[in-house]
């Protein structure tokens, strides 16, 4: 058989690169030892987060936010051509801070997003602790975020 492109590796990138490439009629190969989609991919937390990210250029961060509306696109024709939902939704997302050294780190990641132009709020541990009670007594502060992106992973981590 021939092949144009080989993938190593089915999990969730490596199954959407393969189907993205049939459909364009790519010749493809892809070799993983384990069963597709059962390694990193079901141990993932499924998120797909750019701010959460520690501060980046807006080159990257600009990429990484295309990259959310494709797979927004791209979830929604996996599910149309295969039946296959990967339960994707756009939520929000927390990031907190139990320390002043952490504290100080979410400060500065508040205010460069602030510069960047993001949807973020700055958030009391008292607010913090309103959204999610379980979260500990000592937590001080928060950053809010609205564009965290998630997908069913099935593995151990479950982020809804």
């Amino acid at each position: 058989m021939k092949t144009d492109v080989l993938i190593v590796g089915a999990g969730v990138i490596g199954l959407s690169i393969a189907h993205e490439l049939l459909c364009r009629g790519t010749r493809v190969t892809l070799v993983d030892p384990g069963e597709p989609g059962k390694e990193a991919s079901w141990a993932a937390a499924g998120v797909l987060a750019p701010q959460g990210a520690r501060p980046v250029n807006r080159d990257y961060l600009d990429l990484c936010l295309a990259g959310l509306d494709l797979y927004t696109d791209w979830s929604a024709a996996l599910l149309e051509e295969t039946g296959i939902d990967v339960e994707y939704r756009t939520e929000a997302g927390l990031q907190v801070a139990f320390d002043d050294e952490e504290s100080k780190e979410l400060d500065q990641r508040y205010r460069h997003q602030q510069e960047l132009g993001l949807p973020v709020k700055q958030l009391t541990g008292e607010e913090v602790r309103a959204l999610e009670p379980m979260l500990s007594p000592e937590t001080r502060c928060g950053l809010l975020f609205e564009r965290m992106h998630r997908w069913r992973t099935g593995g151990w981590s479950r982020p809804w």
